[in-house]
């Protein structure tokens, strides 16, 4: 199966949004890592040269977020995290449920 190189740059703010910037898709890992490597010295990447992510991803192989997605507002995000603190068990099985960021209100879960 074929596959690309996702080239991204992700920008986490104190708040705890994120910027993401999608860079280029690449044939190779190579090729994505001399694209960082150029774009490394260039403003706002180089005051966050750790921003910078290259990703694997198979072509025709595979669709993600298959269940859909739920925005979960800012004020949100604290009732689903103690939630998760006192039943970690809630989320096993859900592989999107990694960071608090990209989880779904309890109640479309169950």
């Amino acid at each position: 199966m074929s596959t690309v190189f996702l080239l991204q740059h992700v920008h986490e703010f104190d708040d705890g949004h994120e910027d993401v910037k999608l860079i280029g898709v690449f044939s190779s890992e190579a090729l994505a890592r001399a694209a960082q490597q150029r774009l490394s010295d260039q403003p706002g990447f180089r005051e966050l040269p750790d921003g910078f992510d290259v990703s694997e991803h198979r072509i025709d192989g595979h669709i993600g977020w298959p269940e859909g997605y739920i925005t979960v507002q800012p004020d949100q995000e604290r009732f689903l995290y103690d939630t998760y603190a006192a039943d970690p068990g809630c989320c096993s099985e859900r592989a999107d449920c990694v960071s608090v960021s990209r989880w779904t209100p309890l109640s479309a879960r169950h």
